[in-house]
């Protein structure tokens, strides 16, 4: 701060010495807290949330690599059900010139035909509807991946030799999940930082300490015989009595900290059962498909 002040002349007594018309003056304070205990821990529960932060968006990511896997899978699915839906078209197609043939040569009735242009209208409709699975599974995809899908989709031979692989101990896949689970770990670090700021209110019973120094200057020396004056002073500032805030603080903060943590322990919990759950479909699928080859060969020898 600084200031300066005008005055206007005086008449002087005789003998007198006339004072300054203009008297300037500045002050300089310089403030710095050293030691503040309740810094610490909200310094640390920073540091955890932005862990907590990055796991999250790396998980928001691996996310999203699934999800466009699925829809991916999901559209190679749509495209094996057209082929289908296709072939049996064309069957139809051949039942109903047989059975028209078989008719013009009186060998079969009129309403032999009538059911095989039923089955054939049957088949169409079919294809028609699964046309219509498939373009909507490429916008979904294409929404995902953020560019036009357009078939056919080269099927993933490895990724689809490796699905053929039982599944022989789900608690060693489930051991790596709890390990590598971005979303558990994001669920750690946010418990974790949880923690820290619970224990910040008790924190304030200690003083905060700080230095602060002071210079001060004028241009009219008469009084004191010197145009400057400094000072260095250490401080404590300690809140005897805060209406109970902090320990208002400090339980609320604990039964956050209680939540998060039994949240972890939940997200522990189903990630075990996602991933025997899993491992269970997987092996049913695996038996399912077992089947439906067997059903192909048996199919294939019966035509």
């Amino acid at each position: 701060t600084a200031n300066d002040t005008i005055k206007p002349n005086e008449p002087l007594k005789p003998g007198a010495t006339a004072p300054p018309n203009q008297t300037g003056g500045w002050n300089t304070t310089l403030a710095q807290p050293v030691l503040n205990a309740s810094s610490w821990p909200l310094y640390r529960q920073a540091q955890r949330l932005f862990d907590a932060q990055r796991a999250s968006s790396d998980d928001a990511k691996r996310i999203l690599e699934f999800d466009a896997a699925n829809a991916f899978f999901t559209a190679l699915s749509q495209e094996e059900a057209l082929e289908a839906a296709q072939r049996r078209l064309d069957l139809a197609k051949d039942n109903l010139t047989d059975t028209q043939a078989q008719v013009d040569a009186q060998l079969a009735s009129v309403n032999d035909a009538t059911r095989a242009s039923v089955d054939l209208a049957s088949a169409q409709q079919v294809v028609d509807s699964t046309v219509g699975n498939v373009n909507r599974a490429y916008l979904a995809l294409g929404f995902l991946v953020n560019q036009p899908v357009t078939g056919p989709l080269g099927a993933p031979t490895a990724t689809l030799q490796a699905a053929i692989i039982p599944v022989t101990n789900a608690e060693t896949l489930v051991a790596i999940a709890e390990q590598k689970r971005l979303d558990l770990i994001a669920a750690k670090h946010s418990a974790r930082a949880a923690d820290l700021f619970a224990s910040e209110p008790m924190l304030r019973l200690i003083p905060t300490v700080g230095i602060s120094a002071n210079l001060t200057g004028t241009t009219n020396t008469d009084i004191t015989g010197r145009w400057n004056d400094e000072s260095v002073v250490a401080t404590a500032t300690w809140a005897v009595f805060d209406a109970g805030v902090r320990y208002a603080d400090k339980h609320s903060r604990d039964a956050s900290a209680s939540i998060a943590a039994l949240q972890v322990d939940t997200l522990v919990r189903s990630i075990a059962n996602d991933v025997r759950t899993a491992a269970a479909l997987l092996a049913a699928s695996q038996a399912a498909l077992r089947s439906a080859e067997g059903g192909v060969t048996a199919s294939r020898q019966s035509v």
